[in-house]
């Protein structure tokens, strides 16, 4: 997961923090507001998103191991590493919407 503000034009700037909610990154970062590049930013505006799609990283890797057993082996490897990966992409949006949703108290 990244966290990110927008800038006033509308530009993600990606935070180099790990919290899996906004309270905790305000206890990361030892504050509620912080500056980057000048501007002023407070927690309530962080967001997150999701850093990777592993759907598609768990098909190719699952197909090249597939090579070394045939075009049977591409097919069940394409698959088997498609429902692995999608399971992470669903896992890693649930991170993301509770971050989303978190507020400060």
């Amino acid at each position: 997961m990244k966290l990110y503000v927008q800038n006033k034009r509308g530009k993600r700037i990606y935070i180099n923090k790990v919290a899996s909610t906004k309270l905790e990154l305000k206890y990361e970062l030892g504050r509620n507001e912080f500056s980057i590049n000048g501007e002023r930013y407070y927690i309530r505006d962080v967001r997150a998103q999701k850093d990777t799609n592993d759907t598609y990283i768990g098909i190719i890797v699952g197909g090249i191991l597939g090579l070394i057993v045939g075009p049977l082996g591409i097919i069940v490897g394409g698959a088997t590493g498609g429902i692995i990966g999608s399971g992470s992409d669903a896992r890693k949006l649930k991170h993301v919407k509770k971050f989303n949703r978190s507020k400060i108290k």
